[in-house]
């Protein structure tokens, strides 16, 4: 698809591959960052530094505290990938005319209508095309606070504003009177953000914070479930914590390197974890998005979950440390 669309084969394919790259980059960061992180502790563990440092009395607790400033950047780097970067490299993608990208707002539909929200009112028109800011066939119902049809507006050319949108020789039917007028112009001031539109046929993951907030403000308009966007938006906050999750995951595990002094034991058994994890935010995600789960506890329940882990090793390590010195009360 990509070399069909020019004469430049190997310029589209390196736009192309800068394009993609922030995805890839976003998905694997939490990885490396566990990988790296396990690699680093089981190297200086059998180069004996690790011994020497926890000879020096800092205990595994206060070398969590020291990767918890370490990782800062590591944080940042994920959510600038996530809330900049790949919202900008897709958007840029989407306008590329080729079969990937989406040309229409959304898929055409077997009706060939466009259904918006907007408050109470329900907005009809007809499929418009990307930046297109003029709209044909455009009809309004005018809906009260408790749902009853108050007026149907039909025009055939609409222009979006500030404030909503104009309506040109547009035909006024009220419900109240069953009565009908023709006026040449007419405002409905509704919010609809017709950018945001366009991104409403993207995945979620796609959206930017800013983005998905300006959805769920306006309840999808009407597109989508809100639950999926409030989800994605706890998902997105949560995302940026998982390179540090995974690197405090590494140092909770120095302990179990001085019980079985086996690299590779540890080193699978930090992998695993990290993979659990790594599946039950899927499962979790999926969930909140199918309205299951509340989408705060959907989107912080696997960075919850791991915390308490992480403690726990912790937690055991100054436990049994605090017995074997024979402190009062922690026996």
């Amino acid at each position: 698809n990509i070399v069909a669309l020019g004469d430049d084969t190997l310029g589209l394919l390196l736009d192309y591959s800068l394009l993609r790259l922030p995805t890839y980059l976003s998905s694997l960061l939490p990885v490396s960052s566990l990988i790296a992180g396990l690699w680093t502790v089981g190297v200086l563990y059998r180069q004996k530094e690790l011994v020497a440092i926890l000879n020096t009395g800092l205990s595994p607790t206060g070398l969590t505290r020291l990767v918890l400033l370490g990782s800062v950047p590591l944080v940042l780097l994920q959510f600038a990938l996530d809330d900049r970067i790949v919202p900008r490299a897709t958007e840029e993608l989407k306008s590329w005319n080729w079969s990937e990208a989406a040309s229409d707002y959304f898929a055409p539909k077997s009706d060939g209508w466009l259904w918006l929200t907007s408050g109470h009112d329900i907005v009809r028109m007809a499929n418009p095309k990307p930046k297109v800011r003029t709209f044909s066939n455009v009809t309004i119902f005018r809906r009260g606070p408790e749902g009853l049809l108050l007026e149907r507006i039909d025009a055939p050319v609409a222009r979006s504003t500030e404030s909503g949108l104009s309506l040109e020789n547009a035909a006024i039917y009220s419900a109240e009177d069953a009565s009908t007028r023709t006026v040449p112009s007419y405002r409905w001031l509704g919010h609809i953000d017709f950018d945001i539109i366009q991104m409403l046929s993207w995945a979620p993951s796609d959206l930017s914070l800013a983005q998905l907030n300006e959805v769920i403000d306006n309840a999808g308009y009407g597109q989508r479930p809100v639950n999926i966007y409030r989800t994605w938006f706890n998902a997105r906050l949560a995302g940026a914590l998982q390179p540090l999750m995974m690197m405090l995951l590494s140092m909770s595990l120095i302990p179990s390197y001085s019980r079985t002094r086996s690299f590779a034991w540890i080193f699978l058994m930090g992998v695993s974890i990290g993979f659990a994890i790594f599946i039950l935010t899927g499962v979790t995600t999926a969930m909140g998005e199918a309205g299951l789960l509340p989408p705060w506890l959907a989107a912080w329940a696997p960075a919850i979950a791991l915390l308490a882990l992480i403690a726990r090793f912790l937690l055991q390590h100054e436990v049994l440390t605090s017995n074997r010195r024979g402190a009062p009360g922690l026996a």
